[in-house]
């Protein structure tokens, strides 16, 4: 046990990302294998979303840090309503905007989904946040950014993170009712690329609203409004979100996102929302290097 803390100690980044994939991976693999959410499968495949929290937790205390206290500074509700509004809003326009994009792509949208789907927000919206996205954020953004950015620019911390956060998704992609939406292998590859790469374009407005708020509450309401906003708020009939639709949907959608990221990143200089002297977030510190330089695409100290 004290060779295992050790090992963590020294490696607390590499550490916390493998044993994120190894608690969650074990707990969806299940599902996954048989593809789809069925039986006592589907309820131990959902635990699986605790991972990275349950992962942040177990380097925190091997590397001597309080998990009470990284609780207590990652946990912050009482900021300006502004945040709460744009954590919610941003991801409502780009659906909108998606949607618009999908129209004028030629493919067709069904209104009369509208009321059932807006009744629907509210519901999801909560569920997301507290079950199903909402508690990987404790460990992504409340733990994994901070301790990226000690070492790395905000950009590169970025890249890293959203990277390795869309291929923790695999499982989740293979349990979708219709995993292979219709596409044949080597377009259904592409896609699989693409959709990875959306997840690092994701990743570009979670680190900015991180850095801008140091809250992963924060970071919790985003994840849960794109995840409401995507699934309700494009009105197509999700058997029918196959084929050419489903290419063009995510053609429009993560090319957006990628507008969106690239416009943080010019707008901020690459800083991200990170401020110039950071306050360090993660209790467990030892052995950590400074924040990066400003404006820095290298690691400081190098």
């Amino acid at each position: 046990m004290k060779r295992l803390r050790s090992l963590i100690a020294a490696r607390p980044n590499v550490s916390f990302f493998v044993l994120a994939f190894a608690i969650s991976w074990s707990l969806m693999s299940p599902a996954a294998i048989v593809g789809g959410l069925e039986g006592a499968a589907a309820g131990i495949f959902f635990l699986g979303v605790f991972g990275p929290a349950v992962a942040a937790a177990i380097v925190i205390r091997a590397t001597g840090g309080s998990i009470r206290e990284w609780l207590r500074r990652i946990l912050k509700f009482k900021l300006p309503a502004r945040f709460y509004v744009a954590a919610i809003g941003f991801p409502i326009t780009l659906a909108v905007a998606a949607s618009a994009g999908f129209a004028l792509a030629g493919e067709s949208l069904d209104f009369g989904l509208a009321g059932e789907r807006v009744a629907s927000f509210l519901p999801l919206f909560v569920y997301c946040l507290l079950l199903n996205g909402g508690p990987e954020e404790f460990g992504w953004r409340g733990f994994a950014l901070p301790s990226l950015e000690q070492r790395y620019s905000p950009v590169r911390s970025t890249f890293i993170l959203g990277g390795l956060w869309g291929l923790w998704h695999l499982p989740l992609l293979r349990v979708e009712e219709n995993a292979g939406h219709d596409l044949a292998i080597v377009p259904l590859i592409a896609m699989l690329v693409w959709t990875l790469g959306g997840f690092v374009a994701y990743a570009f407005t979670y680190t900015y609203a991180w850095n801008r708020t140091r809250s992963v509450v924060i970071c919790m309401v985003l994840h849960a409004a794109f995840n409401t906003a995507n699934g309700l708020l494009i009105f197509r009939p999700e058997d029918e979100l196959v084929g050419g639709a489903y290419v063009i949907l995510s053609l429009v959608l993560t090319g957006l996102l990628w507008l969106a990221a690239l416009g943080l990143i010019v707008a901020t200089r690459g800083r991200l929302g990170l401020p110039e002297s950071a306050d360090e977030t993660v209790p467990a510190a030892r052995g950590r290097r400074p924040v990066a330089r400003p404006g820095s695409l290298e690691p400081a100290g190098r």
